[in-house]
């Protein structure tokens, strides 16, 4: 059975590869972590290593444990050497709650080069393109 978050990386891994024109899969890439090096596996890098993402499909916008992680997500996003770094957030409620709650730390991450991208985008992109058009298809919708 597929999970929420597995489909959610799915749609992203989809929404990469054609938006980049690459192959994306999960790697562990070194971040610092309280000073000391640490291995962290990124839901969607590209194979050039130019792009890194990571996917949230978090559905309870006030529960600290989930906003906590997904500000843990972007201070290891931070941590990396990618030319591209994204944030995808899958759950609408959740997107604008987290947009909200840390409204004055989203000019430091784009400033970082972190990109969020909204569940709007990702509905959007499932609109234009066909359910059986998968990475690199390049297929939209008639």
């Amino acid at each position: 059975m597929t999970t929420r978050g597995q489909l959610s990386e799915e749609i992203a891994q989809r929404y990469l590869q054609d938006r980049f024109d690459r192959e994306f899969s999960k790697v562990k890439l070194p971040v610092e972590v309280r000073g000391k090096t640490e291995h962290f596996e990124f839901d969607a890098v590209s194979d050039d290593g130019k792009v890194v993402a990571e996917v949230k499909a978090y559905t309870a916008p006030y529960h600290p444990a989930e906003m906590d992680g997904a500000m843990a997500d972007v201070y290891r996003l931070s941590q990396v050497g990618a030319e591209v770094k994204l944030l995808f957030l899958t759950d609408p409620l959740f997107y604008m709650a987290f947009c909200r709650k840390h409204k004055a730390l989203l000019v430091g991450m784009r400033k970082q080069g972190i990109e969020i991208l909204s569940p709007f985008e990702l509905a959007n992109y499932l609109e234009e393109y066909p359910a059986s058009g998968y990475p690199g298809s390049g297929q939209k919708r008639a």
